[in-house]
């Protein structure tokens, strides 16, 4: 009987058993904690069983080592100690006797990470948060800066640095502008800066002359001719065009044209809506990746199999589960996803390597061959 699962470490926890007389199974209402022959234990895998030293307690009280009450209907609460669910176990067992009757105990799973503990490192899972992430969304945008926003910032910085933007200048303060008026002021400019554009200019033409006569000498020495090798290209795609009836500019210009209307319909688009396609798709793709590591590792320690046909019982069953080893598998939830036990879950009490054979506390009704599970 599975009680409960907790995260280790936890402090002041506290379960609920039954007790029952042992001849008709009737509940047990009159148990304290000094009755004769009560003995509450628990046991973590690997260690002996730890008595219990019970003590009075209310059935709303704050939390005491060993408190032990009656709630109702032969209900018991016990308040463990800290000791029972520290790290460093897979499980604790609660169990017990009292004279003349039977302690219905049970088993509490004690868990590194809870639910709860990968919903707050992940967020809300699918569809439970979904307004929420819109809302996160629109506010993003709303904080996405306007075309003019845009404008003012590409003015103030083109006045910072200058030689990082280039612009046509058309007009200044007004007045139209010229190549004659420009080239004036780059005259200016060379007085200015004792510098001369037709000297740097032979430099250049001394470097190209020395590049020319360098490849010159490797077409001597490899008996090529790149003259003669571009007229062999331009004859086989001729040939290509001819074969094809296609003609490459006419094609470019189409593309060239849809593009332009494409280019012309997104530029409408970051108008209307005051947004960046590449910032916005920046952020969600970063959101997926995020999203998707997390998911990765949640699903990673999920087993599943199915059901074989050998023993299929309430209680244990054949599966086509390998590669573990002997009681690795104790302590885990197993959860019926087909058959006659869809929807129900139980806990691994035993795990054999032959056969894959699963022994698990009482099922309501038996699985079937093919039933599928899962293990968490």
């Amino acid at each position: 009987m599975l009680l409960d699962e907790v995260k280790e470490g936890t402090t002041d926890y506290s379960v609920e058993i039954r007790i029952v007389d042992s001849t008709d199974g009737t509940p047990e209402t009159g148990v304290v904690f000094n009755t004769t022959g009560i003995d509450l234990w628990y046991r973590r895998p690997g260690s002996a069983h730890t008595s219990i030293t019970e003590v009075t307690q209310t059935e709303g009280g704050a939390h005491t080592d060993g408190g032990f009450v009656h709630i109702s209907d032969g209900v018991y609460r016990l308040d463990l100690p800290d000791a029972a669910v520290a790290a460093g176990a897979d499980y604790v067992t609660i169990g017990g006797t009292v004279t003349g009757m039977i302690v219905i105990g049970g088993r509490v799973r004690i868990k590194a990470n809870t639910e709860e503990d990968i919903y707050d490192r992940i967020g809300a899972p699918a569809g439970a948060s979904v307004s929420a992430d819109i809302a996160t969304v629109d506010t993003n945008v709303d904080a996405l800066p306007s075309a003019a926003d845009v404008v003012n910032e590409w003015e103030t910085q083109s006045q910072a640095d200058p030689t990082g933007f280039h612009v046509n200048v058309l007009e200044v303060a007004g007045t139209a502008q010229t190549a004659n008026d420009i080239g004036n002021d780059v005259n200016a400019i060379l007085t200015d800066t004792g510098t001369t554009i037709p000297a740097t200019l032979t430099t250049i033409e001394g470097k190209i002359d020395t590049v020319d006569s360098n490849v010159d000498a490797v077409l001597v020495d490899t008996g090529t001719t790149i003259p003669g090798t571009l007229t062999t290209i331009d004859t086989n795609v001729d040939a290509i065009l001819v074969d094809t009836g296609t003609t490459i500019p006419g094609t470019l210009t189409t593309i060239d044209n849809e593009i332009a209307v494409i280019d012309g319909i997104v530029d409408d688009i970051l108008v209307d809506t005051s947004t960046t396609i590449p910032a916005s798709l920046t952020t969600i793709d970063n959101e997926i990746a995020t999203i998707d590591a997390n998911v990765d590792t949640m699903v990673a320690g999920i087993i599943t199999g199915t059901a074989q046909t050998g023993t299929l019982t309430t209680t244990s069953c054949s599966t086509d589960l390998t590669g573990y080893t002997i009681d690795q598998l104790i302590g885990r939830l197993l959860t019926w996803t087909s058959g006659a036990c869809e929807g129900e879950q139980t806990d691994i009490t035993d795990y054999a390597v032959t056969n894959g054979v699963l022994t698990y506390s009482t099922l309501t009704l038996a699985p079937g061959n093919g039933d599928t599970f899962k293990i968490t």
